[in-house]
């Protein structure tokens, strides 16, 4: 019985889209039923060392193919309706020559004016929808607009299948075409065995005072974040209530807002604030989580989930996030930490109290159940279950 080919297409080499690849290697890799061939820019390699020294597949039927990078940013530089229209043509191109039985779109968002008036295939199409704010604001010119537009393209009859992270849209997703399987993805994280030699030499180059409750806010440092949130609620505490805290910030940051959150920290007198600025490997990623005692997510205008829930409960850490969106939704249902509107500071405040207070209950089984729920396995069970209907 010949193997299935498998295509993973994916333009974005940064964010989550390399760790959703990765992890996909991992859930096909060694499986001789399929060949899964992965499709991206040429720095993934850049983000395999961390799990290869080459950089390389470890799989026999795993292959990557990579597109230059010149030819990735001359592409994302064009309109989104231009960018749609070629990323689709650039993704038939490369999975007609290897003859795929099914294409996975790892970012379907920007692909639906190519699938609306792009060429049909020979072979299925699927994928990850990531952004159907639309819901939330279903009324407004902008939400008709992209509703409609998914609508045409689920309806074009070139996809199969519609994955989304938000189970509570499914069904209305559902409800634009009967052409497509409109199904649910958790949210993957890779989890590693951490040894304490590790752990040491991530403490000596990146020291905390282990005596304080620490914060943890994680990912790409911008306004979204909530950082400016968080120190501003701090504003509300007293001197000594500040001397019991600690907030640690990892991830790349733009130098300019840097400057901006340094001034703000500066202000604060006796918060001590641990600056991991740019990428860290996904071991380290991992010690940051597990030496920490909450996780920040307290985003703005951010209506989707985030990996970060999942993060922070492999490392069996309760959050503190918005009350909004997707993210409010999670934290709320599965008992993960505790909510609140990021525009209400003292409200952020009162409940940094009652942290510091240790008055917050935590529900430590509730952590463990959803982190279970969002393994790789259960990612790669959803999509392989519909990729070989």
């Amino acid at each position: 019985m010949p193997k299935k080919r498998i295509v993973l297409f994916d333009t974005i080499t940064d964010g989550h889209h390399p760790d959703y690849l990765y992890n996909l290697m991992l859930y096909y890799g060694g499986n001789p039923a399929v060949e899964l061939w992965v499709i991206t820019g040429e720095s993934f390699t850049n983000y395999l060392k961390q799990f290869q020294p080459e950089g390389q597949s470890a799989w026999e039927n795993v292959f990557i193919r990579l597109i230059p990078q010149a030819e990735i940013s001359a592409l994302h530089q064009k309109s989104i309706f231009l960018r749609s229209v070629f990323e689709w043509n650039l993704m038939l191109k490369h999975a007609q020559e290897l003859r795929a039985d099914h294409v996975l779109v790892m970012y379907l968002d920007y692909f639906q004016l190519g699938i609306i008036l792009g060429k049909t295939t020979t072979f299925s199409i699927s994928g990850i929808y990531f952004r159907p704010n639309f819901t939330q604001n279903p009324r407004s010119l902008y939400g008709k607009i992209k509703k409609n537009v998914l609508k045409l393209a689920m309806n074009s009859g070139k996809l199969k299948h519609l994955f989304v992270l938000e189970a509570p849209v499914q069904k209305e997703l559902q409800k634009l075409s009967s052409k497509v399987q409109v199904r649910v993805l958790c949210e993957p994280v890779q989890y590693f065995e951490i040894n304490e030699e590790e752990r040491q030499i991530f403490a000596e180059k990146y020291p905390q005072k282990k005596s304080k409750i620490d914060f943890l806010n994680f990912g790409y440092l911008d306004e979204r974040k909530g950082i400016e949130v968080f120190l501003e609620a701090c504003q509300h505490l007293s001197p000594a209530q500040i001397e019991q805290i600690s907030l640690t910030l990892v991830g790349p940051v733009h130098p300019e807002y840097q400057s901006k959150i340094e001034a703000q920290i500066a202000q604060l007198k006796g918060l001590e604030v641990r600056k991991i600025w740019g990428y860290l490997p996904a071991r380290e990623v991992q010690i940051a989580f597990d030496s920490t005692n909450w996780v920040l997510v307290l985003y703005r205008n951010h209506l989707g989930s985030s990996s970060v829930l999942v993060r922070a409960a492999l490392a069996g850490k309760p959050v503190l996030s918005t009350h909004l969106g997707q993210i409010g939704q999670l934290t709320t249902s599965h008992d993960l930490g505790a909510v609140v509107d990021i525009l209400q500071t003292q409200e952020l405040a009162k409940l940094l109290v009652k942290i510091i207070d240790q008055k917050m209950e935590i529900h430590q089984a509730s952590i463990e159940k959803f982190a279970s729920e969002n393994s790789i396995k259960a990612f790669g069970d959803a999509i392989n279950h519909a990729l070989q209907e």
